[in-house]
């Protein structure tokens, strides 16, 4: 399966994993896209704040669970204190061996690859060209 980006979704799909949403499923996310369909790309979150993760297990171990399972960014984007503190989480599970190393760098290649294949080389941004723009799509 080629494709440069995935967004993952909360929905519990009972046939492939019953009682799990998708996002922090490994049989999903690692088993099914990963390895069954062969996905190389980037693989996003949903907002970790909605309550399918959030109310499960709490917000930090649904972050952690999720990048376990082959996320690779993870979305929290209301309350950014919850972010902090998801980074800390994630952090201490890589410190303590709960999560390797090796699953941290594959999220790291393929956003650096990301990264590389879309914004390179650099182009400076000018602004007066943006109006113009955005100016004749208006028109």
């Amino acid at each position: 399966m080629t494709g440069d980006f995935i967004m993952s979704s909360h929905a519990v799909y009972p046939a492939l994993a019953p009682g799990v949403p998708a996002t922090p499923s490994r049989k999903i996310m690692g088993e099914l896209l990963r390895d069954k369909m062969g996905f190389k790309g980037l693989a996003i979150s949903d907002d970790l704040e909605m309550g399918a993760i959030n109310e499960e297990k709490g917000l930090h171990e649904g972050a952690a669970d999720a990048f376990e399972a082959g996320i690779d960014l993870l979305l929290i984007c209301k309350d950014q204190s919850l972010l902090r503190e998801s980074i800390e989480h994630l952090r201490n599970k890589l410190l303590r061996g709960e999560i390797s190393y090796k699953r941290l760098h594959e999220s790291l290649s393929r956003i650096a690859e990301t990264k590389n294949r879309f914004l390179s080389p650099r182009r400076r941004v000018i602004l007066k060209r943006v109006r113009e723009y955005f100016r004749d799509l208006r028109e």
